[in-house]
Order: structure tokens, then C-alpha cells, then sequence
């Protein structure tokens, strides 16, 4: 039985996983980069793919590249950048977090779920949690505050920033971003 052909591969890729061109082309152009996309990919739904394929070809490889490892020696398991893909995914963790934590499950191969219980690192995403922060938040800001209201629409970033200074970069950004622009447009 012959091996799949890269254009075959490069096709699949395109079609089911739906990965641009440039990213099904260099997946596709080399065995074994292809390879460990695969075994990650079968343990994620599809819809995952692209965010594997994103995290395979620009952090992984890079960090293989800086260190001078070839894909088919990597310390990283598939089963770990799958891992780590769908912690980002299901808002586990935000991806800086994920990004934070990639360095060490490459460097000594722990999971990256178990980082993430280890060192607490689980996102929060606790509507009235973070409801309850942002009001302080706001209520210890009332200049930046008066100023969104005067149309300042940048000052949110101003508040979401406050908010991830005061989490560790713990809280969910987009509901963060949510509750302060409810919050400082209703004058609370």
C-alpha cells in the first residue's frame, strides 16, 4: 500500500480541515511535519484544525527551529499541542496563556492541562466575578470612566488592561470587553 502523496495530502487538508493554501503546502511538503499535524488532528474536532495547524507552524516551529530539532525529534507529543489547541479553544485558558505555558510542556514534555491545574492558570470566565472586579475597577478610575462617557471609546482598552493587570491575564478578554462597555455605558 503507497503512502498518501503530497498532493493528495495538500488537498485533504484544504478540504477538510480547511486550511489556507500556504498552510496546507508546507503541512503537506514534508512527511513528517505532516505527520505529527495528523496525529494531533485526529484528536481534535475539526473545527480546531486551522488553530493547530496556526500553532504547529508558527510556534512550534520556530521554537524546533531556534533549537536547531528537526519535527520528527520534537519533545512535544502531538497529543500535548492538542491538548493545549483545545484548552485555547473551549476558553480554558486564553491563548497567552497558552502561549506562556507552551515554552514549558515543550521543554520538559509535562501536559499541558496539568500545567494548567498545577499553576492555576484556569481562565475566568465567572460572569459575576469578573461583574464584581470591573465595578471596582471603574469605581477606583473615575477619570479614565467620565472619559469613555465622553465618546474616548479607546479608554475600554484602558479598563480591560486594568482588569487583566488585576487577574494575572486570567480573565476572559471578549467578556471582559463585554462587561465594561455595559457597565461604563449604562454609568456604572
Amino acid at each position: 500500500q503507497l503512502p498518501e502523496l503530497p498532493m493528495q495530502r495538500f488537498a485533504r487538508y484544504q478540504a477538510h480541515s480547511g486550511l489556507p493554501v500556504d498552510d496546507a503546502r508546507q503541512l503537506a511538503g514534508e512527511r513528517a511535519l505532516g505527520d505529527y499535524y495528523d496525529a494531533a488532528a485526529g484528536l481534535l474536532p475539526s473545527e480546531q484544525h486551522k488553530p493547530l495547524a496556526n500553532w504547529l507552524l508558527s510556534e512550534l516551529l520556530a521554537r524546533l527551529g531556534k533549537d536547531g530539532v528537526e519535527i520528527g525529534a520534537c519533545p512535544m507529543p502531538p497529543a500535548h499541542l492538542a491538548e493545549l489547541v483545545a484548552l485555547v479553544a473551549d476558553g480554558t485558558i486564553s491563548g497567552k496563556i497558552g502561549k506562556d505555558i507552551f515554552d514549558g510542556c515543550y521543554r520538559d514534555g509535562t501536559s499541558p492541562r496539568a500545567v494548567v491545574e498545577a499553576k492555576g492558570l484556569r481562565q475566568i470566565s465567572d460572569r459575576s466575578q469578573l461583574l464584581e472586579l470591573a465595578r471596582a475597577i471603574i469605581a477606583d478610575n473615575p477619570k479614565p470612566a467620565a472619559e469613555f462617557r465622553a465618546g474616548k471609546a479607546n479608554m475600554l482598552g484602558f479598563f480591560v488592561g486594568q482588569m487583566m493587570k488585576r487577574t494575572g491575564g486570567k480573565a476572559h478578554p471578549a467578556m471582559t470587553s463585554e462587561i465594561f462597555a455595559q457597565l461604563l455605558a449604562d454609568g456604572g
